[in-house]
């Protein structure tokens, strides 16, 4: 059965392969309809697309369990869903985002453990991690279901995945073609949302700061460790040389070169 998106947008094919796997028509559906931040700089479809392109490549990986791929495809889908861009914290950014998914989950008749693993990998995203972002006993019924329902992985284990495939979407930058400079725009979309509570940052420091963050960021799954090898592998050097995004995807294939201190895309 082929999705039906609304006429706003739709995912890459890979992605429309993957709802259609999982069965999460009206899923994709609420999203384009009722999101409103599609276009916004950074928390946007492209950002989602980027998260499912790398959870199908993840999961072949892992061999996910069809029930694991489907909580993550939804969480990956809501996580983000009208996100204010900078204008919020990131703890009231989730709060919108659980509201929202909970109203979905009601119009589709979501089963309630299935609403309650969602949430809890929506509220994980937070960022900066919070460490204790479910309690214990709530954890415990969560991974007591997971089991019985057939999933080889506990909550801690979707939890590593979800928050691996948010941090590695800038690796796309690596890719060709159309993929390559969606990333890079995606880069100096996350420049103009931090610019919104951080004025005074200049694109020089964004670049600086951000390229330590990749060197330092931890992966905890095998998958998002092999990604970030294979970037910095690339990246490291450039970064050092205090090249632009767009320099560095123009050294792996030709394409555009935006210096830093130049006009924004």
């Amino acid at each position: 059965m082929k999705t039906i998106y609304a006429t706003r947008g739709e995912f890459s094919p890979i992605v429309v392969r993957l709802i259609n796997l999982t069965g999460l028509h009206k899923a994709a559906d609420y999203y384009w309809i009722y999101n409103r931040s599609l276009s916004a700089p950074y928390h946007n479809s492209t950002h989602v697309d980027f998260m499912l392109q790398d959870l199908i490549l993840m999961a072949r990986a892992t061999r996910m369990t069809m029930l694991e791929l489907t909580v993550l495809t939804t969480a990956v889908i809501f996580h983000d869903f009208n996100h204010t861009a900078g204008h919020m914290t990131d703890s009231g950014n989730i709060a919108i985002a659980k509201d929202d998914y909970r109203e979905f989950a009601h119009y589709a008749q979501t089963h309630s453990r299935t609403i309650a693993v969602v949430t809890a990998l929506i509220d994980s995203t937070q960022f900066p991690y919070v460490p204790a972002f479910l309690n214990s006993s709530a954890m415990a019924e969560i991974d007591s279901w997971l089991k019985t329902s057939g999933a080889l992985m506990d909550l801690n284990g979707l939890v590593d995945c979800i928050r691996d495939l948010d941090l590695m979407t800038i690796f796309h930058m690596l890719d060709a073609g159309t993929e390559r400079d969606r990333c890079v725009s995606q880069y100096y979309g996350l420049y103009r949302e931090i610019r919104v509570s951080k004025p005074d940052l200049t694109l020089e420091q964004f670049i600086t700061g951000n390229a330590q963050f990749l060197r330092d960021a931890k992966f905890s799954t095998a998958y998002g460790g092999h990604r970030k090898e294979e970037f910095l592998e690339i990246a490291n050097n450039l970064f050092s040389a205090h090249l632009t995004p767009a320099q560095i995807a123009s050294n792996r294939t030709p394409g555009m070169v935006v210096r830093a201190g130049s006009t924004m895309p």
